[in-house]
């Protein structure tokens, strides 16, 4: 009884991981079949392998065995999605493998101590077991993301903007291209491919002028408590721009190198990314001095992960950014600034 539940969550494991990997425009890259097939086949395949054992005589969970078949989905997963532009994040497997090394070793020291494998579902539920069983529940839990600010500014803050408009000093105005994020439920030190968009729309009465990226692959590593430890661009990645501005009303161009973001705080400041390539920097200072003290700005950011995936307790809207035609659907954070 041990050892099945211990093959379930694993699979379960599999199957929820791969179903939070995303396509670049947003949609989901492995339906729940696909997912379900990917974690039962790697699974059934390794344990008809003659000479493969999962579990040893005492029901102890084999490493290697393990990262086998984690390994083995992985690349079968990589294999049905089948599109280079989708890198999934190869320590996804570290991950899991922390999750149900802790799960086997918990469900062990249950039947270790008394318990008795057939008995294993009325051990769990037995007060005597509740640290236990806690803990369980707390390793099976899957990375997301959360604690999302923009400008430095919770959700909470970001909705009440649209009513009453955050002061936002001109000469500070980067700020409000700083974005935070948190990946909870990591084990291990993970990286992520987003894909990034923002427009800024600026407004004196019925005057207008705006500026949209979209920068589509961006590599974040987290630390294991989950805050960002690094971010970089790199080589050949395609950003594209649009703005009112003059002769920007369509442009594309591609990274030539990596282009290494300078995290500070946990937060990603995209005035960094925009320093990062002369060609959006000069538009972006172009936009900029075209905005003045009392002028109306939003902000919106759009942040699309592809390996792991957003809270949905968050409650963040899915929407379209759309530059030029090229577009993606992204969790969105919007906030309304008025310049002083």
């Amino acid at each position: 009884m041990a050892v099945i539940f211990t093959l379930q969550q694993l699979a379960t494991q599999i199957e929820d991981n791969f179903q939070a990997i995303n396509k670049s425009d947003g949609s989901i890259a492995l339906t729940q079949e696909q997912a379900t097939q990917i974690a039962f086949s790697t699974i059934g395949s390794a344990l008809k392998t003659q000479g493969k054992t999962l579990f040893d005589g005492s029901g102890k969970l084999q490493a290697t065995a393990l990262d086998e078949i984690l390994t083995a989905a992985v690349t079968t997963a990589g294999t049905t999605i089948n599109d280079p532009s989708i890198q999934i994040d190869p320590n996804i497997k570290g991950n899991i493998n922390g999750n149900i090394t802790q799960v086997s070793t918990a469900i062990n020291t249950i039947v270790q101590s008394g318990g008795k494998g057939e008995d294993l579902q009325t051990a769990l539920q037995a007060d005597a077991n509740k640290t236990t069983l806690d803990g369980i529940k707390e390793s099976l839990k899957t990375p997301i993301y959360a604690d999302f600010t923009l400008a430095g500014y919770s959700l909470a803050e970001l909705k009440a903007s649209t009513t009453a408009p955050l002061a936002l000093s001109h000469a500070n105005l980067d700020t409000a291209l700083t974005v935070n994020f948190k990946l909870n439920n990591t084990k291990s030190e993970l990286t992520d491919t987003i894909k990034l968009g923002f427009k800024l729309d600026g407004s004196r009465g019925t005057a207008k002028e705006n500026l949209d990226v979209i920068i589509h692959n961006i590599q974040v590593t987290f630390k294991t408590d989950g805050t960002i430890l690094s971010a970089k661009i790199p080589s050949n990645t395609k950003v594209n721009i649009a703005s009112t501005l003059k002769d920007v009303t369509q442009l594309e161009f591609i990274t030539q190198t990596d282009i290494v973001i300078n995290v500070s705080n946990g937060s990603i400041p995209l005035a960094s990314v925009v320093s990062s390539s002369p060609t959006l920097q000069k538009y972006y200072n172009l936009y900029i001095d075209k905005l003045a003290v009392n002028d109306l700005v939003q902000a919106s950011a759009y942040v699309l992960p592809i390996t792991y995936t957003v809270d949905p307790d968050l409650g963040l809207q899915n929407d379209t950014i759309n530059v030029n035609g090229i577009q993606f659907q992204g969790s969105s954070l919007v906030a309304h600034f008025k310049l002083n």
